[in-house]
């Protein structure tokens, strides 16, 4: 999926690990509000949206869960202090330079522990600051508005502060009143009318400094967001009012510093790599229901979490082979006003030694050893310890690019350890303080066929994967009275089996004309093999659907660009058992988007080439989403927003 025009040079090790890419460019065929939206063009990815507009986004990677996938924010893990897993719907996709999904671990080593730790990876990362010649200032802004009163404005600007230094500084505001209008029908009784309190208000401001030169690499970032979301409570009938309010606040600060080459600066076959992180973050969480059932008629809930975190890696490198020993230390604290709340605090250790032999062509391979361990201290109880060592190994093999036909194999095995969050243990509305810790045994075997040309303008690339999962004592969330309240549980054992398959393809009629296509299936068969005789034996998990897949179909000529995408997601069931009465229906989401970019050229003194010319850009973007007008439920009782219109228009130069 990483193909952004059909000459693009492959990564000759992909082919060899489960991996996906979404670009920048990919990023206009793709009609998306947020990061969340693009996410779900993933396969295997199954995204729960939780409240519709602005809403609470989170990834579920192989029906295993969202707490175990793990979000990387340029570079360095990103953790929820609130709800245990991360919302990617924070982020913006506005300048977002690639994504990319892994699938058990990545193919590059030189990471932090917590690579290590978690079944599969989101690496988001953003546009690093690039200038033209003697370019002093990069600026980039737009205004999108949308149905339902929405709208989003955005603000981008870099600075080149002198040979090796630079910085960025974005903004972003959004707003929208989500008063979307909706039918549900339930058996032989239906409703028709607009969503109530699904106002949504969240503005986020990042900055950035940079350092580069030949050998070193370092950031720091300052990130901070602030979301007020009213929660539109479940479709009951003759009842349509709810008032719960959840107001949130997330500011981090964090240091990347990266050495390439320790040793011998003349070695490049053989040399010491060194990174160092930091990272510091607080959020905090307020949940308001005015019509909560006590004597006061009122609830509010407050929580508040601290983490800090620091990582170390040092690599050794000579020629194919690769040794890497990383550690990652951290301390959570969460707080609450609730006087019944004892504050939990948790210290965790994560070292892992991983070695790789990588060639360019042929076999690659990579081991590691992961060691965690956990100690949660609570005032009221005595130190919990709890260790454990997870392994993981990747062998793959890629040919030798023949009439520049590349195919590949590959095979992994990552066993994971999770305890459960401060959310699922301490949280006094679903927090159930007996869960038990997570383990999970992941299988993978893959083959994928790249850069075959079927004639000199068609390019085609093919990945298929199956998998297997081993999950003991799974938790699972399931919602009870809204959004903010739920139930967590334990599973006994699951059992996961599935399969993904991906096709990309690119023709290239003319210079100016350009046709592309991806498309992508999943199959997830997700049981539950805990007790023979419960009801619910192998019967599907909630909110798993077996099938899903989508497509994304785009023409572009010379500056105009046409898109046309599809979404869909099978049956799903809202409990353990799989009858009718907890029976989710398919559907169907279809997008449509329209790009037309203007060029100016500034600098009329310049060579003619346009890459070596200043040029300021202006993009109108037009999008319409879910054209079959369909309120879908992703959650029961909770109705999607129908047919969406947004426009677009920004400016770069």
């Amino acid at each position: 999926m990483d193909v952004t025009t059909a000459r693009m040079p492959v990564n000759p090790f992909e082919i060899r690990h489960a991996q996906q890419t979404i670009t920048e460019t990919m990023l206009q065929n793709i009609p998306a509000k947020d990061i969340g939206d693009v996410v779900k063009h993933m396969a295997g990815a199954n995204v729960r949206d939780y409240g519709g507009i602005g809403g609470i986004k989170t990834v579920s990677v192989r029906s295993l869960g969202a707490a175990h996938t793990s979000v990387h924010y340029d570079g360095l893990p990103v953790t929820d202090c609130n709800t245990g897993q991360t919302n990617i719907g924070r982020f913006s996709k506005e300048h977002m330079m690639y994504m990319q999904l892994y699938s058990g671990s990545p193919s590059d080593i030189f990471h932090p522990a917590r690579y290590w730790a978690s079944a599969s990876t989101l690496v988001i990362q953003t546009r690093t600051p690039r200038f033209w010649g003697d370019k002093k200032m990069n600026l980039d802004a737009s205004l999108q508005c949308g149905s339902f009163h929405s709208i989003q404005p955005f603000l981008h600007i870099e600075n080149r502060l002198g040979e090796h230094f630079s910085s960025s500084i974005s903004s972003e505001y959004n707003y929208s009143k989500g008063d979307y209008p909706f039918t549900y029908r339930n058996h032989t009784l239906s409703v028709s009318d607009r969503r109530k309190n699904s106002e949504v208000e969240n503005c986020r401001l990042e900055g950035n400094l940079f350092y580069h030169n030949k050998w070193r690499d370092a950031q720091a970032k300052i990130f901070y967001y602030r979301s007020l979301q009213q929660l539109p409570g479940a479709i009951v009938y003759y009842n349509p009012m709810c008032h719960q309010q959840m107001n949130e606040n997330n500011l981090f600060a964090q240091i990347h510093y990266q050495n390439n080459n320790l040793g011998n600066k003349e070695k490049d076959w053989c040399r010491w790599r060194f990174q160092n992180n930091g990272k510091f973050n607080y959020s905090d969480l307020q949940y308001i229901d005015p019509d909560y059932l006590n004597a006061a008629h009122y609830l509010e809930n407050n929580y508040r979490q601290w983490e800090y975190y620091l990582s170390n890696a040092l690599m050794y490198e000579w020629e194919a082979f690769g040794v890497n020993l990383s550690n990652d230390l951290s301390i959570n604290y969460m707080e609450s006003d609730l006087p019944d709340f004892v504050p939990p605090t948790r210290f965790t250790s994560q070292t892992a030694l991983a070695a790789r032999y990588q060639e360019r062509v042929g076999w690659t391979g990579n081991v590691a050893l992961l060691h965690n361990y956990f100690a949660d201290y609570n005032t009221a109880e005595t130190t919990q310890q709890t260790q454990k060592f997870s392994p993981s190994v990747n062998i793959g093999w890629g040919s030798i690019p023949v009439r520049l036909f590349k195919w590949g194999f590959r095979g992994s095995y990552k066993n994971i350890f999770r305890m459960p969050s401060f959310s699922e243990l301490f949280y006094r509305l679903f927090g159930t303080a007996n869960l038990k810790p997570e383990d999970v045994q992941e299988f993978d075997m893959g083959i994928s066929m790249q850069d075959f040309i079927v004639t000199d303008k068609l390019f085609i690339h093919f990945d298929a994967d199956a998998f297997h999962n081993i999950v003991s004592n799974k938790i699972v969330a399931v919602p009870s009275q809204n959004l903010f309240v739920w139930t967590m549980i334990n599973y006994g054992k699951v059992h996961i089996t599935g399969c993904e398959a991906k096709l990309h393809a690119i023709y290239e009629p003319n210079i100016l004309l350009e046709f592309s296509g991806d498309l992508t299936y999943t199959f997830q068969q997700a049981l539950n093999m805990t007790d023979p005789d419960s009801k619910s034996y192998r019967q599907q998990i909630p909110y798993t659907p077996r099938h899903a897949g989508n497509a994304i179909i785009g023409c572009q000529y010379n500056n105009t660009q046409l898109s046309y995408s599809l979404l869909y997601v099978g049956e799903r069931f809202t409990q353990g058992q799989n009858v009718e009465e907890n029976r989710l229906a398919p559907y169907w989401d279809h997008g449509l988007s329209l790009t037309h970019t203007f060029r100016f050229f500034s600098d009329k003194k310049a060579p003619k080439k346009p890459a070596s010319r200043r040029v300021a850009l202006l993009k109108i973007h037009l999008e319409a989403m879910n054209l079959a007008d369909k309120n879908y439920e992703i959650i029961r009782n909770y109705p999607m927003p129908g047919r969406q219109f947004q426009a677009k228009i920004s400016v770069s130069f």
